[in-house]
């Protein structure tokens, strides 16, 4: 299997690409935006484990968000940066140690160019905080349906936010254990 543009070959790419988009909510430039505080700024660090078909992988997640803008990373073994995406509202950008810089209007545009997958990526904010994305969904408690995700909140804080959540299509599994929230 390749990867990003068919440059090099990875067995975590795909699974990892297909996270990091999911988590992406508008676009950026190229530059990484500085990640504003306010109300509803918030961030997270944690493990992520990402199994599509064959593949399988397991990353440290470092994922900073602000109202419109998002900076996450993904971190290999011994910490390693993996890759990392990043985002305001003017576009979307992923940069990939030794394999560059990859940038789109939206998300769903660069997962479209690098995967060529329509994949809905903007619930993913919501989801990780605990609560289904604007837009129909199906359930109650901690499993809803949406946007072609089955969304479960395994575990909770004592505040409520998710420690455990894990999210499963026909083609992908994704399991996010959250260490630590910070406001």
């Amino acid at each position: 299997m390749t990867c990003l543009r068919r440059r090099h070959p990875a067995s975590w790419c795909l699974p990892a690409t297909i996270f990091l988009f999911s988590l992406v909510l508008t676009a950026c430039t190229s530059v990484p935006p500085p990640v504003p505080g306010g109300e509803d700024a918030w961030s997270l660090t944690g493990r992520l484990g990402v199994r599509s078909g064959e593949q399988k992988g397991s990353f440290g997640i470092d994922w900073r968000q602000g109202h419109n803008a998002f900076d996450v990373t993904l971190f290999g073994p011994l910490g390693v940066t993996a890759a990392r995406v990043y985002g305001d509202g003017e576009g979307v950008s992923m940069d990939v140690p030794g394999q560059g810089t990859v940038s789109a209007e939206t998300p769903e545009a660069l997962i479209a160019r690098t995967l060529g997958m329509d994949i809905p990526v903007t619930p993913m904010r919501y989801w990780v905080r605990g609560e289904p994305a604007p837009g129909p969904w199906r359930g109650d408690g901690d499993t809803i349906r949406q946007f072609g995700w089955q969304v479960n909140w395994l575990a909770r804080d004592a505040s409520g936010l998710p420690t455990k959540i894990r999210l499963t299509r026909p083609e992908a599994t994704l399991v996010l254990a959250i260490r630590a929230w910070s406001p």
